[in-house]
């Protein structure tokens, strides 16, 4: 299959997939998004392509981002949604908060790549999750 038809096949899965997606090469460049992605970010796909990964964090946090990713690359391993609860950074430069599941995957060449699951964090999971933190916290106190 050429790397024109995989590409194309490759897009077209990730337009199936019910999460924002995007993937990353070694480097922090976006390689390949889907809509959904490109929506919840306010971007064309076309536009995500070819942008660094830390385009999508607030600008404070965009080197500390940088350097935890530079750590994912040195010891990758996969981490479940609900343990990277991050801020996300629109293209009209508004915060959105974002639950993002990561897996490294490993080309045939050799090269690594990570495919980034997100989902936008929702009011009501949120109040959720501070619900239980408080009832953690008050069953600590009795």
């Amino acid at each position: 299959m050429s790397d024109e038809k995989e590409h194309i096949l490759l897009q077209e899965i990730l337009e199936l997939l019910p999460y924002a997606i995007l993937i990353v090469d070694l480097n922090g460049n976006i390689t390949h998004a889907n809509e959904l992605a490109a929506s919840l970010f306010e971007y064309e796909v076309s536009e995500l392509t070819h942008q660094t990964v830390e385009t999508l964090v607030p600008p404070e946090t965009r080197d500390k981002h940088a350097s935890m990713r530079d750590e994912f690359v040195r010891q990758p391993y996969p981490k479940a949604f609900g343990v990277l609860k991050l801020s996300g950074w629109t293209k009209s430069n508004q915060r959105v908060q974002i639950d993002v599941s990561l897996m490294p995957v490993y080309g045939q060449s050799g090269d690594t790549s990570v495919i980034a699951l997100i989902e936008k964090v929702s009011a009501s999971s949120e109040i959720i999750s501070r619900l239980k933190a408080m009832s953690a916290r008050l069953q600590e106190k009795a």
